[in-house]
């Protein structure tokens, strides 16, 4: 869980803890129950919203049961499970555990089987956990989509009848109701999405997109499984690694809706550079197919420059004007031949002596 070490209200804790003890305190002092758990909803978004640099406007709570009627109500839902997951200790009744196995490919899920699919913890990551939960959420939003749901006055009053029952919500209903009608605008393929990994590039190789952790040693925090954040030594610990992350898919989203392919390779700058610089990038969301060293023998530059296959050049404009804005590399035209070597990538960048590798939250102008 997300774990605040302070925040203005509510002390600090896991984010779940923070919900419930805050409620918890304004009830002691005479709030009632509903106003005291709307009120925490309204400061847990204003400290997440903090940490990401984004105003969150409202919040949702949906209960198991309003999960799995929802889903249900739209006639369940069609996912394309990844890999077979097999969970042994699924929460079962009065405290029992109990299997939960799905198969890899496509799969119709009612509304219990898309709630397992969504909480199971013990047979993949919390990563792959987070990533099972958007896709529950994308397909649920693409059914309704379908359905014409918001056309069907019968459908729209079976599920504002499960959410009055199930669900709290800082939104007023005619907000929710414009929610959905922009909604069923939205195309699909224009939606970036992210998860966040400990497969960080760290310690070689490349990172996943989303790399911002990495897992400490275990008896440095009492034998808890902790992940902290790769900027880590920072003091004082900040979050400008996710700001920065969200101000990239939020002002910059056409660079990473279908993003190029991208070759990095060395030619003067320190060893390494061209690993570590690869690594960040793919953190992320560009796409990093490779780095190494420029030419055979490494042909040094004074200046890096970055160069477009020239079949492609209007498609790279979104990465072009994004990655000027954040490196001093000069455009080359005319690379020497050969620079693009057998990877053939839509975008080529070359590090020359007058590079030194600085993460990208510390590029911010």
């Amino acid at each position: 869980d997300l774990y605040f070490l302070s925040t203005e209200k509510m002390g600090k804790g896991r984010v779940n803890s923070l919900y419930r003890d805050y409620k918890a305190q304004l009830i002691r002092k005479g709030t009632e129950r509903s106003a005291a758990s709307a009120e925490s909803m309204r400061q847990l978004a204003v400290e997440i919203g903090k940490a990401l640099g984004l105003e969150v406007h409202g919040t949702i709570k949906l209960n198991f049961s309003g999960f799995v009627q929802t889903i249900d109500a739209i006639g369940g839902i069609d996912i394309d499970v990844p890999e077979d997951l097999v969970d042994p200790e699924y929460p079962g009744p009065n405290y029992t555990y109990e299997e939960f196995r799905i198969g890899k490919g496509l799969q119709h899920l009612d509304g219990a089987t898309a709630l397992k699919y969504a909480r199971s913890r013990h047979s993949t990551s919390d990563f792959s956990r987070s990533a099972r939960q958007q896709q529950i959420i994308v397909a649920a939003s693409e059914k309704a989509k379908d359905l014409g749901l918001l056309r069907s006055p019968r459908k729209v009053s079976d599920v504002m009848n499960i959410i009055s029952k199930n669900m709290e919500t800082t939104f007023q209903v005619r907000e929710l109701l414009g929610f959905a009608d922009i909604g069923k605008k939205v195309d699909r393929q224009n939606i970036v999405s992210m998860q966040l990994s400990d497969v960080n590039g760290l310690f070689g190789g490349l990172s996943d997109e989303g790399g911002f952790l990495y897992a400490p040693p275990r008896e440095e925090f009492d034998g808890a499984a902790v992940f902290l954040p790769v900027s880590i030594p920072e003091f004082p610990v900040t979050w400008k690694q996710i700001q920065f992350l969200v101000t990239l898919l939020t002002t910059n989203r056409e660079a990473f809706i279908d993003p190029p392919t991208i070759l990095i390779a060395n030619a003067g700058a320190k060893e390494g550079s061209a690993r570590l610089l690869g690594a960040e990038l793919t953190r992320y969301g560009f796409n990093v197919i490779k780095t190494r060293n420029f030419g055979k023998p490494n042909t040094p530059f004074d200046r890096s420059w970055m160069s477009v296959r020239q079949d492609n050049t209007n498609m790279l404009e979104p990465t072009l004007s994004l990655l000027a804005d954040l490196f001093d590399f000069t455009e080359m035209k005319t690379p020497p031949e050969g620079s693009f070597g057998e990877e053939n990538p839509d975008l080529l960048i070359v590090l020359g002596k007058d590079y030194r590798y600085t993460p990208l939250q510390d590029l911010i102008r």
